[in-house]
């Protein structure tokens, strides 16, 4: 005999947090193929700073990267960083290793406007 069992219903305010998690609407990706720069901002301190991509050289701020077309993924030696960005929602999770455990950040990004008055993804600014 198989039992069935209900499971709670979901909380409207859970239930609106939960669509909002991709980040984007309309089908757009935060860092579009070509998108030569991102925007990243820290949302706990508010710092910012921009990232260059050059997907024809693979390379992400200089450094060795792996264009996918959901993610790009890079590490930085010097700093001991791994970089992971959703190309959907531009969530950059920052891994670093430490003597004591290390930590992860996580960090918000976009497409920067390019000179020319084209945004990354081919609409007007």
């Amino acid at each position: 005999m198989v039992l069935a069992r209900r499971l709670p219903a979901l909380s409207p305010v859970l239930a609106l947090a939960l669509l909002g998690c991709g980040g984007q609407t309309g089908g757009r990706l935060a860092v579009p193929p070509g998108a030569p720069m991102v925007l990243c901002v820290n949302p706990a301190s508010g710092a910012s700073w921009t990232v260059e991509l050059n997907q024809t050289g693979q390379l992400a701020d200089g450094h060795v990267a792996q264009f996918g077309a959901g993610e790009i993924t890079w590490s930085n030696p010097s700093d001991g960083g791994a970089y992971e960005l959703n190309r959907a929602s531009g969530a950059l999770e920052i891994t670093r290793a430490s003597s004591t455990g290390g930590y992860v950040t996580f960090d918000r990004c976009k497409a920067a406007p390019v000179p020319g008055g084209k945004a990354p993804n081919g609409s007007p600014k």
